[in-house]
């Protein structure tokens, strides 16, 4: 074998690697909690993204892999063309698994942001390996006249258009152009590349690399229009119906629940993708990930309703209900796809502690949920149980109201505590800076939900909630990027044997943080002063 297919070969065994360390739980030491899976590298670096040091080692051995792949025995720059051109070819295969999470890749274990950033960096090097192969080898030409000289040039053209509409501000702004432009390109990348290629001899690279991308990706759309077709057609009943409703507390987020046309089987943490069929605003077109906030069975395993918070961002989700903000109910067909993600196994641990910010609630509340079941039938060991929800505005803690109410009255133990941050838009004014106890939640048991009308002091509770730990302690979070940065941080400096941080598929973002490398820096420095501040003595400690 030559270097190139070495290099396959090291490629697919660190793709086994992730996907075993994905599967199989296997705490690492403490030190390495501590010092490589737990931090991120600085966000002078990494901007928005949330690379931990672990993911930036696996990033750079790919680099590093890439780097030796294409230079170790080079004896001319036709060796190097040649090299560049069959490292691009193969890094494309994996490419093909897709973009988002989908059937196959659900299977994986690999949470979503992992996923992405695993796709985006394989591209990326695919992308300028291919650039550097097609800028070498025109150099050497006098003319582009033949099939093979003009597919390649077309090759090229369409990768760097799939890498400029790649870049963080479209997929930001431009998100549906992004995707459907990314569907549309990907293959004609692979038509273009193998026209380019003069070789007839199909089961030897390149082409036999080609071969296996084409069949990937038809595995994958197979996949995927089997599990469409089961999860939304069914005789009796066609198509799933969502039922769109006002929360009656803000105009920001409204309650989508649907009725599915055949049971599944949901966990706690998983994620669903729809898109509804209608023709406002090009709905039957998008398609994006929403967690599972609350469902109703039909059977003990299976469940024929689910519930998600959608927050109005842009896209169909801006006008959801027809009438705009003073309409209170729409119903329409939707087509589903999911359940995605994996479940945190939470039922050997005696402290949970799980931390959400804004529209983040949605992802910890049927893991309470499943932890008082789990209780009551004593098939979990937790003792305590707490929740941390930091809210911009007041009225927002009545999103999900009933269903805290429902839990508090599961709670038979008193196990459960809940914290609500309340930052600003109080109703009531006169509570500026106190904290509130709700009187008909803690009419048996004191403490149980608090109201604190101040932001959320991540060194301090986090701190505290670590002292209060009864046995293993695990910390959940689906929170902005600011806290999660906070939080990972104390977990870091707190981290032992009994301690563990997870930090679930998706994070909600605050309106006012655009994702991108300069708010990363922004909110960096705000830390940054933040911690000055705390070190002071003048943040509240309650």
């Amino acid at each position: 074998m030559d270097i190139t297919q070495w290099y396959g070969v090291a490629l697919g065994a660190l793709a086994a690697l992730i996907l075993i360390i994905s599967n199989l739980y296997i705490r690492p030491p403490v030190f390495l909690l501590k010092h490589i899976f737990y931090p991120q590298i600085h966000p002078l670096i990494r901007g928005a993204s949330k690379t931990t040091r672990f993911e930036a080692i696996l990033i750079g051995s790919f680099l590093v892999g890439n780097v030796l792949c294409t230079t170790l025995g080079i004896k001319s720059s036709s060796d190097f063309v040649k090299r560049t051109a069959l490292a691009s070819v193969i890094n494309i295969i994996p490419l093909f698994f897709g973009g988002r999470i989908n059937t196959i890749g659900s299977f994986s274990g690999i949470k979503y942001e992992a996923y992405a950033r695993i796709h985006r960096w394989i591209g990326r090097i695919a992308i300028a390996e291919c650039i550097v192969h097609s800028t070498l080898a025109a150099a050497s030409q006098k003319s582009f006249r033949s099939r093979s000289q003009i597919s390649g040039l077309i090759a090229t053209s369409i990768m760097a258009t799939i890498y400029l509409s790649s870049t963080k501000f479209v997929r930001r702004h431009f998100y549906e152009a992004f995707a459907k432009l990314h569907l549309i390109l990907a293959p004609l990348a692979i038509i273009s590349i193998w026209l380019h290629i003069p070789s007839q001899e199909y089961l030897k690279p390149p082409k036999v690399y080609l071969l296996i991308t084409f069949s990937l990706y038809g595995a994958v759309l197979a996949s995927w229009f089997v599990h469409v077709t089961y999860r939304n057609f069914r005789r009796d009943t066609p198509l799933n119906v969502a039922e769109i409703t006002s929360t009656n507390a803000s105009t920001d987020v409204v309650t989508v629940q649907l009725k599915l046309s055949r049971p599944w089987r949901i966990r706690p943490g998983q994620f669903l993708y729809f898109r509804l069929l209608t023709a406002r605003d090009f709905a039957f077109l998008q398609s994006h990930p929403f967690y599972i906030c609350s469902w109703d069975s039909d059977t003990v395993d299976t469940v024929d309703t689910v519930s998600l918070l959608v927050e109005k961002r842009h896209g169909f989700t801006a006008n959801l209900l027809p009438g705009g903000s003073q309409s209170e109910y729409s119903t329409m067909k939707a087509i589903v796809e999911g359940p995605f993600g994996g479940e945190l196994r939470l039922e050997s641990y005696g402290t949970v502690i799980l931390f959400a910010t804004g529209i983040g609630i949605a992802a910890q509340l049927p893991y309470i949920r499943h932890l008082l079941e789990g209780h009551q039938h004593r098939e979990v060991t937790a003792q305590r149980i707490v929740l941390f929800w930091e809210i911009e505005s007041e009225v927002h803690r009545y999103w999900v109201g009933d269903i805290m109410d429902d839990l508090l009255s599961m709670d038979v133990r008193f196990i459960l505590r809940i914290k609500v941050f309340i930052k600003g838009n109080f109703i009531h004014s006169n509570r500026a800076g106190n904290v509130y106890y709700a009187p008909k939640a803690n009419r048996n048991q004191p403490k149980r939900l608090k109201y604190h009308y101040y932001p959320f002091n991540a060194e301090v509770q986090v701190g505290k909630q670590i002292g209060k730990a009864k046995g293993k302690t695990i910390i959940s979070l689906c929170t902005n990027s600011r806290t999660t940065d906070e939080i990972r941080a104390v977990v870091c400096q707190r981290v032992n044997e009994q301690v563990a941080l997870e930090v679930l598929d998706f994070q909600p973002e605050t309106r006012q943080s655009s994702g991108s490398y300069l708010s990363a820096v922004r909110d960096y420095l705000r830390s940054k002063r933040y911690a000055i501040n705390n070190s002071r003595g003048n943040l509240r400690t309650v």
